[in-house]
């Protein structure tokens, strides 16, 4: 049997995130699961229920332990650690790193033929 809704009752909505939010951000905008619109709300009155987290990225354990993401589905992640082991953690219970960007040289530029002159030696007609 269903209740029908009375004043008063506290409800939950399933929706999704539609931008990151920065810092200095107090307000996120949430598409309520199903609804053609947003909602704005303070990001104090949201619980988060299952952080995106997408395969490839590395992810540390409240332990300290790393790895990186092979899949996901919904609250859970399943890790491939850096010792080669398999396990699969709740996605609330770890943080995504960041990963070092390393920015190669690019190769040094091949020198000019004819010692850097335009045209040949040889005399043209």
């Amino acid at each position: 049997m269903t209740n029908l809704f009375r004043h008063g009752d506290i409800v939950c909505l399933t929706g999704t995130v539609l931008h990151d939010q920065n810092f200095d951000d107090k307000l996120i905008f949430v598409s309520i699961d199903g609804y053609h619109s947003a909602l704005m709300i303070g990001a104090s009155e949201v619980k988060l229920i299952a952080p995106r987290i997408d395969a490839g990225e590395r992810v540390r354990w409240r332990d300290g332990v790393e790895g990186r993401v092979l899949a996901t589905d919904g609250d859970q992640i399943w890790v491939k650690l850096d010792d080669g082991l398999y396990d699969i953690w709740p996605a609330l219970e770890v943080q995504v790193v960041a990963e070092e960007v390393t920015v190669e040289q690019p190769p040094e530029a091949p020198t000019a033929p004819l010692g850097g002159r335009v045209g040949s030696d040889e005399d043209t007609f």
